[in-house]
């Protein structure tokens, strides 16, 4: 496990009310992206999907655009539990994690609560191709930072 984890950073999540006109905005400004992908997603028992630490569900319509090796995640709540709904009612629109890719998020996890850092959120997804990634939000307690979001694929 390599010292500095920021190493690992690939990716900025950004909270928003709506992933259609941000990217329409973002076009507007002439800012496009080398790949875009916009779909919808749903998080619940089948994903082992946890909220602060009980199973949950929610469905999230999703924008990931790559822009010169950094990812670009835009998330919008349309149901449910989720910690960019939180952040979207305390502060508004705005970044509000960190991805960090990663061969296995379990060490990480383990390490950030170490430091003091709570899971927000768990689970897994599925890859298109059939493989199974996994992914934890970690948090600093009464902190506004960012959170990590450790991504294993």
């Amino acid at each position: 496990m390599d010292d500095c984890f920021l190493s690992f950073a690939r990716q900025i999540g950004y909270a928003v009310w709506d992933v259609d006109r941000v990217i329409e905005n973002l076009s507007k400004m002439g800012i496009g992206y080398d790949r875009l992908n916009v779909f919808e997603v749903t998080l619940n028992a089948s994903t082992m999907y946890m909220y602060k630490g009980k199973y949950s569900s929610c469905t999230l319509k999703i924008a990931l655009g790559e822009f010169g090796g950094m990812d670009h995640e835009y998330i919008q709540v349309l149901d449910g539990e989720h910690p960019a709904r939180d952040f979207l009612e305390a502060h508004g629109e705005g970044i509000n994690h960190l991805g960090l890719y990663v061969d296995d998020i379990a060490p990480w996890i383990s390490r950030m609560a170490q430091g003091g850092c709570e899971t927000v959120i768990d689970g897994r997804f599925n890859l298109p191709d059939g493989r199974q990634g996994s992914f934890a939000y970690m948090a600093q307690r009464a902190s506004r930072s960012p959170m990590f979001e450790f991504i294993a694929m």
